[in-house]
């Protein structure tokens, strides 16, 4: 099946060219001019604004003026970019309705100035999309913060040397075949958002989203456990609970993450706590519990003996 990509290579050589003048003189070709390799994420949901890094290499070594203005076009509609390092262009993708469409780098006339790339839009009802994908953009939600949101002169320096360290990180860590193309660019995002919230009164280490979890509880569903040492270190709390009175611990369990739940453990997880009572389950469940009814007894194993030997201890 032919995709929007294929089908762009096909065509590049039909694209009109024209050229276009910036405000400092500089001329360029309308022609390609960045070749996109990435989307983060590549996918968003259809009836919300979604942030998107769209991750490019600059073709033939042109050096781009600051005040080149630049564009992303998805499908019909184009929204205004900020290239944030030479690398990286973040947009905000609009809402659209549910399926694939073509996006592409603009110079703010609709015409392309890349290749094509593809995002999707999924319906927040879709029985499709997965537990990792929801909470890989609420992860993003929930570190969501703006230059100009920044009031002190320390967090805007801080901001600045990020912005810089960013694109060092892009050129060198992009191909790590260890972890997949979110988890590479969260690294990078998650970071930077931490250093900022520790100075700030205000951060979202200990605090819940609005469908009642928190980042630790996310993180550890998705087993990133690379994240919950300098998380924690940060001033966020292992026991933590979110709105049904379960820990990063439980989640950790549920999914089956078994280094997360050996790193929750060494920080200083309670394995015996339990989350909210329920008309089943009136005594509440401790992650070993969910480890069990999910089928990962070696993790209900592990946690029992470290309720055993805890309970000697007391």
């Amino acid at each position: 099946m032919e995709t929007w990509e294929s089908h762009h290579r096909k065509n590049e050589k039909q694209i009109p060219m024209q050229s276009d003048i910036d405000s400092s003189g500089a001329s360029f070709t309308e022609g390609p001019l960045f070749r996109i390799f990435d989307c983060i994420p590549d996918w968003g949901l259809s009836d919300v604004e979604t942030k998107v890094m769209v991750l490019v290499d600059i073709l033939g070594g042109v050096n781009l003026p600051s005040t080149m203005k630049w564009f992303c076009k998805f499908g019909e509609v184009e929204v205004p970019g900020q290239l944030l390092t030479p690398n990286t262009l973040r947009c905000y993708a609009p809402p659209h309705g549910p399926g694939r469409i073509p996006i592409y780098v603009t110079y703010g006339n609709g015409r392309p100035c890349s290749n094509v790339y593809e995002f999707e839009y999924v319906h927040k009802q879709c029985t499709q999309l997965s537990d990792e994908k929801k909470f890989q953009q609420r992860i993003l939600h929930m570190m969501k913060f703006e230059a100009r949101s920044m009031q002190t002169e320390l967090e805007v320096t801080l901001w600045k040397t990020l912005r810089i360290a960013r694109y060092f990180r892009y050129k060198f860590n992009r191909n790590d075949p260890r972890a997949s193309t979110f988890e590479r660019d969260l690294k990078v995002e998650f970071f930077e958002w931490l250093i900022i919230s520790v100075h700030k009164e205000d951060n979202k280490l200990n605090v819940l989203d609005e469908e009642g979890q928190g980042i630790i509880h996310l993180l550890s569903a998705l087993g990133y456990q690379w994240a919950i040492r300098p998380l924690v270190a940060a001033g966020a709390n292992p026991n933590f609970r979110d709105a049904h009175g379960w820990t990063a611990l439980h989640w950790a369990a549920s999914y089956g993450r078994e280094e997360t739940v050996v790193t929750l453990i060494r920080l200083g997880a309670a394995p015996d706590a339990l989350d909210d009572p329920t008309s089943e389950f009136p005594e509440g469940r401790t992650a070993s519990d969910l480890a069990s009814i999910k089928g990962h007894e070696s993790i209900a194993r592990y946690l029992a003996e470290h309720i055993r030997l805890d309970s000697i201890h007391i």
